[in-house]
């Protein structure tokens, strides 16, 4: 098995490969790619660059780069940590080469830390004047700097063997020379959080600017019997003081560490949480918009200084350029990689005009959820240099290598594979109407890999020449080339990709790169969407098969059927956030889909049984309804929102076909809407549970044809009228109820008072002819400014005492004028009250649980004590009161 497929991939690369040498041609025109010597994270045994899709762990990591300062050890061989190994140091020396991602701060040196917990090796390192030099440090910076160009222990690329090996609890109190350093000696001095995996493991001190090394620092100062308990002598602190180097405008000054540290309350270097937020504060602050105060580049913005040390420091062989990756980066093969110096090819993403073109189409693109536009933005602004050639595996030769020594790797060329299937079948279709991807039977026109070359690729996807050139230049039949180039054109563009909300940083935004490169001049060919999920949890906790909750799809199909496991991976969530698969769903969903047949079974099977002729109020309202819930499905489909289409489709719609049911419970349901809602919820549910809807649809519908060839259901316009009226009776009702319980235990709660109000008063009429004139100067929509505006204008109606009732008013006439337009702004209301509520008066009275309702208008006297609820009412929002109690 395995060797068929190794067989079948051959086959299949064999026709995709001279695809891919095509659009590295066009993404080389112009150019776009460049040669060089580069670090890059790399598998050390098979020299590889280590990018997203071949390596194990790591994806997106870059390269690091630091400044290793050379601390030069006073006195080495007469120290006794070193003088077992005199002979070997020699006349070398020894140095402890601080990591330092800031080589403008050297100047504010107080001391070194170093490691307890770990050994030190020593390696001898070769400048590039040939200089010799014992280097004290972990063997992962070792190894790390090996690679880069630099030898160690005259070991290039390689494994270098330490010369010798020393406790970090002996490299205590060296005393040191460091370069541009105030002191001409200072100490190593030790410090528990040193990681060996990071770095050199040899850290310099400069408390000034750094929150670790002030409070670790000013601890050692201020503790002498903390100093006498790990055996540290006060020579080596105590005449050392904090040195201010950089100066930031504002609080924190010339003392950003110390500011900072009292600021938020950190006492002790275990306050790791508090200690990271602190070291963030000072480090954007200090470097971009600290200036130095001291050292070479007095003067200079720290952003500015730190690449003038960085270059002294280099050019004087004071310090090297050292890189590691910002995070463990593990390949294929199990082992962790370094970063190295490699020949290495590069797409140039990142070059301003290429740049340009794909944020502006970003733009434009529907993307579904801000998230994952904000990605694509994010990656734009960092993306540039990408390494895309590799040495070794299966691949194509990349067309700017006169060498002909590397391919392109497996992430560059698998951007725009997409093309390939539009004419796919062309190359992997037998006569027979098979599709064959071993080479076991020729493709149906006879079309080699060989005869598809550039010139018929740029026919099929630009139409550039002519299929008869294409005809004979290879052999291919005129016709053939014509029906591929139609095929492409027809398919093209991609019209929507989905994909993992973690290729974003890469694979997806090379991907729009390279349709710009490949069609500049044609974006009708750029892709026209992009959706992005998140990762997945089942019942709230990450997938894993260490817990036990690891669910294979054939598993959760067998466990719950197709259509559940469907609905529940729609339940799952929308958006980026990472979905949560819940068991109890699927196993709901099981009664619930169950449920609804056997609904649409009863409701089909008594269809004659219910009324026909004019609607009613309540035939009415669920037909709007329906409309509304139609139109949110289309739109939360469209959308890509398939949480939010479970709900509208099923939830809602059951929920609102109940309530139309009890209303209708003493006069019937009208035989339309019955067959409305039956066909009308198994269309919308069509897409969640294909397999149900196609069984209600033709076994209890009796429709003919599949139900995947049905159209999606249409709706009317939604009347604004009949929306106000379900509002007031469902919240009429409600209220009805909430108050009858809260006087249950006072006072007979058999009668209600409902009081309307059929006409705006007058100063609502005047709010209505203001927010009119702003909602048709703004092109039918409210600015976010509306309530600024009519404040400003202050017009003679908006007194001080209808001052908070008006602005009230006004928020909720614009809430519905922006969910049902301009007829929720009319100056007459839509729907009378009084006669709504009166004419179903029987049923509040029911549902509400009272025996009688009186519907009374505002200016209804009947009773005094009811002023507070009168004043409260307004047209679409009646107020409720109970009669008083009568002694």
């Amino acid at each position: 098995e395995s060797f068929l497929f190794l067989c079948r991939v051959f086959f299949f690369v064999m026709y995709f490969s001279p695809l891919i040498f095509f659009f590295f041609l066009m993404i080389r025109r112009p150019p776009r790619s460049t040669l060089s010597s580069s670090s890059a994270a790399s598998d050390v045994y098979k020299r590889q660059v280590s990018t997203q899709s071949t390596g194990a762990s790591g994806e997106g990591v870059q390269p690091q780069e630091y400044t290793l300062v050379k601390l030069k050890v006073k006195g080495a061989k007469d120290h006794p940590v070193f003088a077992p190994f005199a002979a070997i140091i020699g006349d070398m020396d020894v140095i402890l080469p601080g990591a330092t991602l800031r080589t403008e701060t050297v100047i504010g040196q107080t001391n070194c830390w170093v490691s307890s917990e770990f050994a030190y090796k020593a390696y001898v390192v070769s400048t590039p004047s040939g200089k010799k030099e014992v280097f004290i440090m972990t063997a992962r910076a070792a190894r790390n700097l090996c690679f880069q160009g630099i030898p160690v222990n005259d070991v290039l690329n390689g494994e270098p063997e330490p010369l010798f090996e020393i406790e970090g609890s002996q490299m205590v109190g060296l005393p040191l020379s460091a370069p541009y350093c105030k002191y001409d000696t200072i100490y190593t001095l030790p410090m528990a959080s040193i990681s060996e995996t990071k770095g050199t493991g040899i850290v310099m001190s400069v408390p000034s600017d750094s929150c670790d090394d002030y409070v670790n620092f000013t601890t050692l100062l201020a503790k002498p019997a903390y100093r006498e308990k790990l055996g540290i002598k006060d020579e080596w602190v105590t005449p050392f003081e904090v040195i201010p180097i950089i100066e930031i405008p504002g609080e924190l000054g010339r003392d950003a560490a110390k500011v900072t540290v009292e600021k938020l309350g950190i006492t002790s270097a275990k306050d790791t949480a508090k200690l990271e937020e602190a070291k963030k504060i000072v480090y954007q602050a200090g470097f971009y918009q600290g200036v130095m105060i001291a050292g070479p580049f007095a003067g200079c913005k720290v952003a500015e200084a730190k690449v003038k040390m960085m270059k002294e420091m280099t050019d004087n062989e004071i310090g090297l350029r050292y890189f590691e990756p910002t995070k463990e980066v593990i390949s294929r093969s199990g082992d962790e990689c370094v970063v190295a110096l490699c020949d290495q090819w590069f797409i140039e993403y990142g070059k301003e005009d290429w740049k340009k073109s794909v944020t502006e189409h970003v733009e434009q693109m529907d993307m579904y959820f801000p998230g994952i536009r904000n990605g694509f933005e994010e990656t734009l602004n960092w993306l540039s240099d990408w390494p895309c050639s590799r040495t070794f595996g299966l691949g194509t030769t990349l067309p700017c290598d006169a060498s002909n020594s590397m391919i392109i790797d497996s992430l560059s060329d698998s951007t725009i594979y997409m093309a390939y299937y539009t004419v796919a079948h062309f190359f992997h279709g037998t006569a027979d109407g098979n599709s064959c991807l071993d080479a076991s039977a020729p493709n149906q026109y006879g079309i080699k890999p060989d005869m598809m070359t550039s010139l018929v690729w740029n026919y099929i996807m630009h139409g550039t020449g002519s299929a008869e050139e294409c005809n004979k230049a290879t052999g291919i039949s005129a016709e053939v080339v014509e029906k591929m180039r139609t095929e492409f054109s027809y398919w093209y563009p991609v019209d929507l990709r989905v994909s993992a909300k973690d290729l974003i940083q890469n694979h997806l935004t090379m991907f729009l790169y390279n349709h710009a490169a490949i069609w500049p001049a044609n974006k009708e060919l750029w892709p026209k969407s992009i959706y992005c999920n998140g990762h997945i949890q089942v019942n709230n906790e990450k997938m894993s098969k260490s817990k036990g909750n690891f669910i294979m799809l054939r598993q959760a199909v067998n466990t719950y059927g197709a259509d559940c496991t469907r609905i529940a991976c729609a339940d799952a969530g929308d958006s980026m956030d990472d979905a949560n698969f819940v068991s109890k769903t699927a196993e709901d969903f099981i009664m619930r889909l169950t449920t609804l047949v056997d609904q649409c079974k009863e409701l089909t099977t008594k269809v004659a049984e219910y009324r026909t002729g004019e609607f009613t109020i309540f035939d009415k309202i669920f037909a709007n309804t329906v409309n509304a819930i139609v139109d949110a499905t289309s739109s939360h489909y469209a959308k890509m929102s398939f949480r939010m289409a479970l709900g509208s489709a099923y939830h809602e719609l059951t929920k609102e076909f109940n309530q139309y049911k009890l209303a209708c419970e003493s006069n019937n349901m009208h035989a339309d809407l019955v067959r409305r809602y039956t066909t009308t919820i198994t269309l919308l549910m069509q897409p969640l549970a294909p397999h149900v809807s196609e069984h209600i649809w033709t076994e209890v519908l009796g429709e003919k044809g599949s139900v995947v060839n049905a159209p999606f259901p249409t709706a009317d316009p939604i009347e604004y009228s009949m929306h106000v009226a379900s509002r007031v009776i469902a919240d009429v009702c409600k209220e009805i109820r909430i108050q009858a319980q809260k006087n249950a235990k006072k006072r007979n709660v058999d009668e209600i008072c409902v009081y309307v109000a059929t006409t705006f008063l007058p100063w609502q009429m005047s709010a209505l002819e203001t927010l009119k004139r702003i909602y048709a100067a703004n092109g039918n929509s409210f600015p976010a400014d509306t309530t600024k505006q009519v404040q400003a204008a202050k017009e003679s109606w908006l007194t001080k005492e209808v001052m908070p009732d008006a602005m009230a008013f006004m928020a909720f006439i614009r809430q519905n004028a922006e969910k049902y337009g301009e007829d929720a702004i009319g100056s007459t209301p839509s729907i009378d009250d009084a006669d709504l509520l009166s004419s179903i008066a029987e049923y509040v009275a029911k549902t509400s649980g009272v025996q009688k309702v009186h519907v009374l208008t505002r200016e209804d006297e009947t009773y005094p004590e009811h002023k507070s609820a009168k004043s409260k009412v307004r047209p679409g929002e009646p107020s409720v009161a109970f009669p008083p109690v009568r002694k």
